[in-house]
Formats: C-alpha cells, structure tokens, sequence
C-alpha cells in the first residue's frame, strides 16, 4: 500500500503531460497550417527562426514540467513561460506583432528581482543592541514550555 502514492502522482503527471502535449499540438497545426501553407509568402528567415525558437521554449518547458510534476514539486514558472509561448504561437499565426507579447517574461522577471531588492533595503535591522535584564526574563519565560509533566 506504501506505492499508491507514488502511482496516483505518476498518473497525476502522464495525464498532466498529455493535456500540455495536446496543447501543442493544437497550437502547432495551425499555426504550420496558416503561416507555411496559406501564408507561404510572407515566411521570411526570421518566421523560421521564430518556429524554432518556440520548439526550443516548447522543449524545455514541457521536459521542465514533466520533471517537476513527476518529483511532485511546483511548476508554476515554467507552465507561465509555456503558456507565454502557446498564446504567441497562436496569435503569430496572424500577425508578426504579437511577438512583442514575449516581453511579459522578462517584464516579469525585472519585477520580480526589484521587488525583492527593494524589500531588503527598506526592511529595518533588528535591534541587537543589549537588553536588559526584565526583558531577558520576560522572554525566557514566554519560551518556557506551558505543559507539566507528571511522573507516575
């Protein structure tokens, strides 16, 4: 019984990886469809570097999700950057404008790292000056544990 665990997180995750591989397979028929069949004009050096480009972002979020899942850890960042790439991918399929939707990620990214800087520059320092000795006893007594043990 100790591995239904272990088996209910494996087909938590082979079913997780299933909607994510349907999720790009849905985006990528169209999108070959359109701008390769349909559009085939417009494809210019930079749209097939742009396609590889989001294999490539599909590849290592999708192998980055199957890991995390499988280990049971978080994975929200790299289900944000794979849906960053699954909405680009779709909406590229119209216009090349839409590439510009990418710059949410390093957007994100700068707010991240300047919120958390200046969280610790404006954090105060603890006082570690010397305390008293009322307080030093005021504190060992809130520590103190609040139970009595009973000898038998």
């Amino acid at each position: 019984m100790a591995g239904q665990a272990a088996k209910k997180a494996s087909k938590k995750a082979q079913e997780a990886m299933q909607i994510y591989l349907y999720v790009i397979i849905g985006v990528q028929i169209p999108y070959v469809l359109v701008r390769f069949l349909w559009q085939f004009r417009s494809v210019t050096h930079y749209t097939c570097l742009g396609y590889v480009f989001l294999a490539i972002v599909y590849y290592f979020t999708y192998t980055g999700m199957a890991e995390r899942i499988t280990m049971s850890l978080d994975y929200s960042y790299f289900q944000d950057v794979f849906i960053v790439n699954a909405v680009v991918q779709l909406l590229t399929t119209f216009s090349d404008w839409f590439w510009l939707v990418y710059l949410v990620v390093p957007g994100y990214a700068i707010w991240r790292l300047a919120s958390s800087i200046l969280q610790w520059v404006f954090t105060p320092e603890p006082d570690t000056g010397e305390e008293d000795e009322k307080t030093r006893k005021k504190r060992e007594k809130a520590n103190r544990p609040r139970f009595k043990l009973m000898k038998r």
